[in-house]
């Protein structure tokens, strides 16, 4: 069992290959089921998320001892897309989304005077940063506020 954040899971998908990696040993599985929401996590070691099944092949399972560390890394398709940093984004009901700067032209007048909600789709995520889909309202010299 592994556990997932409320970014991460927009991206795992039942049946995805993965590799669970630990400090002695690797393997190769499939997700096969996830767990519901929890808030504050189903052991001490986890924070709020989600509980991620995989599917192990025996001869893989075997390398691996009972509570053992390990990373879980989905495959995934590379393509250029936007990264953000991930304190940059927020949650609520409605799902993930960004704040945006207004737009300043190079007099330093406002264009679009005050903070702009743009929703996001969240497709990877790895070292603080956060890959998104495509979005009306970013683009790669857009002002995204992280506070």
């Amino acid at each position: 069992m592994a556990h997932a954040s409320v970014l991460q899971i927009e991206s795992l998908v039942v049946g995805s290959t993965v590799t669970v990696d630990s400090s002695a040993h690797k393997g190769s599985g499939t997700i096969v089921g996830t767990g519901p929401f929890s808030a504050t996590g189903t052991t001490t070691d986890t924070g709020a998320g989600y509980d991620i099944y995989v599917d192990l092949p025996a001869e893989d399972l075997a390398k691996f001892n009972v509570n053992d560390l390990a990373t879980v890394t989905v495959a995934h398709d590379v393509r250029d897309s936007l990264a953000i940093p991930l304190i940059a984004i927020r949650q609520d009901d409605s799902g993930s989304y960004v704040m945006v700067d207004g737009e300043t032209t190079s007099a330093g007048t406002d264009t679009n005077p005050g903070d702009m909600r743009i929703p996001i789709t969240v497709t990877q995520q790895s070292g603080g940063w956060a890959a998104i889909e495509p979005t009306d309202g970013i683009s790669p010299s857009t002002r995204i506020r992280a506070n």
